[in-house]
């Protein structure tokens, strides 16, 4: 058995992408045509600091998740995949945005997802992998606890929560 859950992005994160990437190409174009304080070297190094940040925040986001009959492996558009053995994982569940009552604390905030470290209130410290606050899913093992997003979050539910190793 294997299926396969892409990442959708949400309104929020198509907005706030948007505004960021407008942000980056105006700065991008004052840097380079504008200012005449900073020498080439200089524009160079800023321009590369802001595509970088730009591609890391893309590069972080999920791209889709795989449920085998062995793990939950979370890919991203570049890096290493997350996989979660299914001996891990101790429950699965619906969670809604508005409950989770977050405070990134090392992370993204909607540029492509929400991705990184948050705390929350109701959960603790948890990991974000989604591209949306809606259709929110809690994913807890033993050792972490994973918030995604998922669009067909109750078959996803139902399919993860089935894989779950009864102790």
């Amino acid at each position: 058995m294997i299926k396969v859950y892409d990442f959708i992005r949400g309104k929020e994160v198509k907005i706030i992408s948007i505004a960021v990437l407008l942000t980056l190409v105006f700065v991008f174009l004052v840097l380079v045509f504008d200012t005449e304080d900073l020498s080439l070297v200089g524009r160079i190094v800023n321009t590369s600091i802001l595509v970088l940040v730009f591609a890391i925040a893309w590069g972080s986001c999920p791209k889709r998740m795989v449920v085998t009959s062995d793990n939950l492996i979370i890919e991203k558009n570049f890096g290493r995949s997350i996989v979660i053995p299914r001996y891990r994982i101790k429950s699965v569940e619906s969670v809604e945005y508005k409950q989770l009552k977050l405070i990134r604390t090392f992370g993204n905030g909607g540029l492509f997802g929400y991705t990184g470290r948050y705390s929350s209130r109701t959960l603790g410290k948890i990991r974000m992998l989604a591209t949306e606050r809606d259709n929110l899913v809690c994913i807890k093992t033993d050792s972490e606890c994973y918030v995604v997003s998922c669009r067909r979050r109750d078959d996803f539910v139902s399919t993860v929560g089935s894989m779950i190793v009864k102790r």
